[in-house]
């Protein structure tokens, strides 16, 4: 799916790959973990860095815990009210 992605990019490698959770709810959906566990030299050769969007703490602290590669990057929405 990822090389998909590059290919249809016409690209082999991307800056930031960033993995979208639309919410932050609990639990972690197994394409979010999956998308996270690269390993070290397949992350390298396709990633410069990875990041995730809109996980919460116990999700982003699952992945600290067990991906090989580690987020560079964090995104998080704030509401104003």
């Amino acid at each position: 799916m990822l090389s998909g992605q590059l290919k249809d990019l016409q690209t082999d490698y991307l800056d930031l790959y960033l993995i979208h959770v639309p919410c932050p709810c609990k639990g972690m959906n197994s394409f979010a973990i999956s998308n996270i566990n690269f390993s070290g030299s397949q992350f390298l050769r396709m990633f410069q860095a990875i990041g995730v969007s809109n996980f919460n703490e116990e999700q982003i602290q699952r992945i600290l815990d067990n991906a090989t590669v580690k987020p560079h990057n964090l995104q998080v929405e704030t509401l104003c009210l």
